[in-house]
């Protein structure tokens, strides 16, 4: 999405039943690595990073909106969960070296630190710039069970993956509101220490704040 200032922003964009906008989210975190065997990734020389997390209903859910590099950091996720997001969406384009590596563990953690669903849509196979994603579509419940898996590498998009029946909805929001009773981890999380004090041992070591 083009900027006023030249720049762009990674945008997710939720329409409603009516082709309206529901909501927008820019992406916050942006992907700048140095991949070995791959080229310069510099997200930040061209893009802008959002500022805000947000969330919107969503049929019988409140989805929290993420995009790819996002889900390397989990207080994102569960300050989505905290705004009572219980669906979070995470449309990516993950390199192939990345993607088999940690695509599917990240979004399992994600999943479950959180007690909330999470879809991802993943561009996949060789593009004509001759960059390669690794594709690999997945929907995964707060338990860390994957519901479907599309293992492949041609480009996905968000149609067949929300095709759920009305019952499987059901299904969904049962599961949901027992996962997050039986593990309430989100209750316990100690905010008023979220800047810890980790003390080192050893000589002249002082305790450092780790953010």
């Amino acid at each position: 999405m083009p900027l006023e200032n030249g720049r762009f922003a990674n945008r997710s964009v939720l329409f409603g039943p009516d082709g309206a906008m529901v909501a927008a989210y820019d992406k916050i975190h942006l992907f700048d690595a140095d991949i070995a065997g791959l080229n310069a990734y510099k997200e930040s020389a061209t893009y802008r990073g959002g500022e805000t997390a947000v969330t919107a209903p969503l049929g019988e859910f409140t989805t929290g909106f993420s995009i790819c590099y996002d889900m390397r950091f989990p207080k994102l996720y569960n300050a989505l969960a905290n705004a009572g997001a219980t669906l979070i969406a995470v449309p990516a384009a993950f390199t192939v070296p990345t993607g088999q590596a940690h695509w599917e563990v990240l979004l399992q953690a994600r999943a479950i630190e959180t007690g909330s669903y999470v879809i991802a849509a993943a561009q996949g196979g060789q593009h004509e710039n001759g960059r390669a994603t690794y594709g690999h579509s997945i929907v995964i419940d707060p338990g860390g069970g994957s519901w479907r898996n599309w293992r492949m590498t041609s480009p996905a998009c968000w149609s067949p993956i929300l095709r759920l029946t009305r019952w499987r909805t059901y299904v969904a929001v049962f599961r949901l509101w027992p996962m997050r009773a039986i593990l309430p981890c989100r209750m316990h999380c100690r905010a008023d220490l979220m800047t810890y004090i980790i003390e080192q041992t050893g000589a002249a070591r002082a305790p450092r704040t780790v953010l």
